[in-house]
This record gives structure tokens, sequence and C-alpha cells, in this order.
């Protein structure tokens, strides 16, 4: 948390307009929009500024990824947009509106967080198409290798884990990580009564993320549904196969989402910010130099 102000507060050290860049008048640099920041800490201790100037985005749009409530109080502080394990669009909601809330403490506005479930996806022409592909997918996935990898996510020993028995009764909540995907896991083992075997191929080999096979059709309904309920600004994409499962879905399942009028034609914008529709933020020094000529304006 302290890193992340910290680099903020280096992206504000350049006000805008700080660099002139003017050949005519031998001016570079507007030294009285540059500041320190002079941070001490108790990890970091930087004096500033930036030896860049601020960028075109204001700041970099900043991701994060991580549900504890560590987590989510960083995402509430200071991301504008969070990659989230979500199985359904309930679940997709239920974390929107905590972080949201949590946000609203620190001042900050419902639409200044876009929410990213991840989003597994197995495409066939057809759904027998698609789970074909499947089939032939798992065929590869050596299965103690998927085995190896639910169990690190656990953190329990492998030899704990049956193939085909349910999950054991007794899990311990991680404490140093990945507590996002353990809950994610467990709560779906749970609720699904799924054998370990079941598990790994519901989470696509335990990554702990959904899993969606079917034609372009199905999985554009399916995208759509979360979009209009609310579950999901957008998804972190993971196609089973790169770079030709990434290659149909721009293909077959984007023109779909066109149609249905949540997704765009074209790009409005040039760069990232731009793209996701979120607001350029105001340098800090920005910021009080406008409030200082506002001040000055109405005393006059």
């Amino acid at each position: 948390a302290e890193f992340t102000a910290v680099v903020k507060a280096l992206w504000d050290s350049w006000e805008d307009g700080a660099l002139i860049g003017d050949r005519a008048t031998a001016r570079f640099l507007d030294l009285d929009r540059l500041h320190a920041i002079d941070h001490a800490g108790p990890y970091y201790k930087v004096r500033g500024p930036l030896n860049v100037p601020r960028s075109a985005q204001g700041h970099p749009v900043v991701l994060q990824a991580g549900g504890s409530g560590d987590g989510r109080h960083l995402a509430a502080l200071h991301a504008e947009a969070i990659f989230s394990v979500a199985h359904t669009p309930e679940e997709g909601r239920a974390f929107a509106a905590d972080i949201r809330s949590r946000a609203a403490k620190f001042g900050r506005g419902p639409d200044e967080i876009l929410f990213l479930p991840g989003l597994s996806t197995v495409i066939g022409g057809t759904e027998a198409e698609a789970r074909r592909r499947e089939e032939e997918l798992w065929d590869l996935l050596p299965i103690d290798y998927a085995l190896g990898r639910l169990a690190g996510l656990l953190q329990i020993d492998q030899e704990r884990l049956a193939l085909d028995r349910e999950l054991p009764d007794y899990l311990p909540v991680p404490i140093d990580g990945m507590q996002t995907f353990f809950g994610a896991t467990v709560h779906v083992a749970r609720r699904d009564r799924l054998t370990v075997r079941q598990l790994i191929r519901k989470l696509g080999g335990s990554t702990g993320h959904r899993q969606l096979v079917g034609t372009p059709e199905q999985i554009a309904d399916d995208i759509a549904a979360w979009f209009e309920t609310g579950g999901a600004d957008g998804f972190n994409l993971m196609p089973d196969v790169l770079p030709d499962g990434l290659e149909t879905f721009a293909d077959h399942v984007v023109p779909l989402l066109r149609r249905k009028g949540i997704f765009r034609d074209g790009y409005e914008g040039q760069t990232l910010r731009d793209h996701f529709a979120l607001p350029r933020p105001v340098g800090r020094f920005t910021a009080a130099r406008e409030a200082s000529l506002g001040q000055a304006q109405q005393i006059a």
C-alpha cells in the first residue's frame, strides 16, 4: 500500500504543462510545476520528483488482483480495475458492492472502479464440437500436474487429495496468500459436492476461474447476461489455447457482442484509460494550484 502511494505521488510530481520544450525561448521545463514529494514512511523514503513527465493518462491505469481483507482494502484505496474471481453474477455483484462501499469511505465514486472476473473459454462451431475440443485438451493434461496445482492452491499435501472423493473436511485458510482462489475453489467444491476430479475439470485445471464451454452464441449470451445484470464490467479472458483460442473469440464472439450493443465498434481514444472510459486523475499539485487560483479569484 505504501509503495502504491509513493508511486502515485511520483506520477503527480510533474504538473500538466511542466514540460515546455520551447527551443525559441530555450525553456525546457517550468520548474514551478515540478515538486518533491518528500515521502518518509515505514518502508520508503523518497524525495522526488520523478525523472520523467506526467503520463498522458495522468496515471497509468492501476490494476489489482486479490480478494482477501487486505486485498479488498488495497483495491478500494487505489485500484481502477480489478481482476476478480466470480463463478456467478451474484458473486460478481456482491464483490463489486463490497469494494465500492469501502471505496466510498475514501471519497471515491462507484464509476472509478471496473470489475473484470476471470473467464476461461473453450469455443466450437457447435456445442458438440466445443465439448470435443475440451475433451481433447483434457487428454493432453497430466492429471498429476493438475492434482499438484490444486494441492498447491489449497496449500495441503497432494496425498490428501483423492481424485474420486470430495475435498477433505478440514482445510485451513492460507495465512500468507492465495486466499481469494482458496475461498472460490472450496466454495464451488462444497456447493456442488464435487469430487477432486470433477473440481479440477470445472476449474479448467484448477486455475480457480470460471470455465465456459460452448458455441460463440452461447459464450456471447453468457457474457451479455453478466454484463446486463451488473455481474461484471468486462472479463479477464483466458482462452483455452493461445493464439488460436483468442483469435476464435475475436473473430466469432466479438461480432456478436457488437450486435448486442455491449462492445465497441472502434476506439475513441488513444490510451488504455480511454478504452476503459476511466476518468483522468487530477494531480494533487495541479489540484492545489487550481484551488489556490480559485481562492485568489474569489478574493479579487
